[in-house]
């Protein structure tokens, strides 16, 4: 069993996601990415059918958060990731966003 618990915000995406008729896979991992300190990184969400990944910044006013998300950013744009990012502020416009 996982030891990941879904944020207050991943929660939201993923009912948002769900309402939408979305499919979707949560906790994805995607390994060996070039330039990269970790072994793996951890995309929140990806969408099969439009081949898009969904990370909540959640820590995103958080100084370390911000960073660490940066960080995260900066590797997948490095290794031509396509990536959808939602920020705290963003859970009220999901509908907007995603059009």
């Amino acid at each position: 069993m996982s030891k990941y618990h879904d944020t207050e915000g991943e929660k939201i995406v993923e009912f948002f996601l769900e309402d939408e008729g979305l499919k979707f896979k949560k906790q994805v991992e995607i390994a060996k990415l070039q330039g990269d300190f970790a072994d793996y990184r951890i995309a929140d969400f990806y969408l099969p059918q439009y081949k898009v990944y969904v990370e909540f910044l959640g820590k995103w006013n958080s100084s370390d958060g911000k960073s660490k998300y940066l960080q995260k950013m900066d590797i997948y744009k490095k290794n031509g990731i396509p990536c959808v990012y939602i920020y705290p502020d963003n859970l009220g416009t999901l509908k907007y966003l995603f059009h």
